[in-house]
């Protein structure tokens, strides 16, 4: 007898969709990953993003996963080839509706999962939306095990979204030192960005909203990507701050 098919990480895999991300036949990583899925005006700060953590998921993706806040799962095609189990996770009031969830959760109150249960925990784009940020890094170190990664980012210079629910924006430094208070080992925090996409990023998000002038937005957006290469740091003009956090 052979041995059994392997479950599928997703729950409702069948329906499943690109959205912010889509990898090429050659492997080659395609942002936004369909049409639509990304507001021209957040093309930008997007790519950024999902370029750092194609870099970083390899590195660190492992064993149990859990993507927290995971909304339309877009980093799935990221971390699946390096984890055993998906779990996902989101307020059960997300605008991105719950065709995935293995779980629904109110951040504030906690993660309802055992200690040291997860080798890996996605944030992606959450914590600016929690009150209590601290608690949300205190869950995950608890729920991480020993030598477990998180990878996290947030936003630094953006609009206000998903209203009322956008409380905080982070810099490099509070990345640091909320996580270091929470006792991770910080071992990379990326301040992601530079002038000319700050000003692309603002420019693009005023122009998505002026009807015919519209389309401009995402032709300012890769403009800028294009000029500024596929990774730019800025310590002070960060669009997005992205960080992997290590339980000791």
């Amino acid at each position: 007898m052979g041995s059994p098919a392997r479950e599928p990480f997703l729950r409702n895999t069948e329906s499943w969709r690109p959205t912010k991300l889509r990898l090429g036949r050659d492997g080659r990583l395609i942002v936004p990953g369909a049409r639509g899925a990304v507001a021209p005006g957040s093309i930008g700060v997007a790519a950024l993003v999902m370029h750092w953590y194609a870099g970083q998921l390899p590195k660190h993706a492992r064993g149990r996963l859990l993507d927290l806040g995971c909304g339309k799962v877009p980093l799935y095609p990221l971390y699946a080839p390096h984890v055993d189990e998906v779990l996902c996770a989101d307020w059960p009031n997300s605008l991105h509706g719950q065709a995935f969830l293995d779980f629904a959760c109110d951040l504030g109150t906690g993660v309802p999962l055992a200690d040291g249960s997860v080798d890996t925990v996605i944030a992606s784009d959450v914590l600016e939306h929690v009150f209590r940020p601290r608690l949300v890094l205190a869950e995950i170190f608890r729920i991480l095990k020993p030598g477990g990664a998180a990878l996290i980012n947030v936003p630094m210079l953006y609009c206000v979204h998903e209203a009322p629910h956008d409380y905080f924006r982070y810099t490099q430094f509070a990345v640091a030192a909320l996580a270091e208070e929470a006792g991770f080992k910080v071992e990379t925090v990326d301040p992601l960005g530079g002038k000319l996409l700050a000003l692309a990023d603002i420019a693009g998000k005023l122009l998505q909203g002026l009807g015919p002038l519209a389309p401009l937005a995402g032709l300012v957006q890769c403009g800028a990507l294009a000029l500024s290469g596929p990774m730019p740091r800025s310590k002070k003009f960060p669009l997005d701050v992205a960080a992997v956090l290590i339980k000791p």
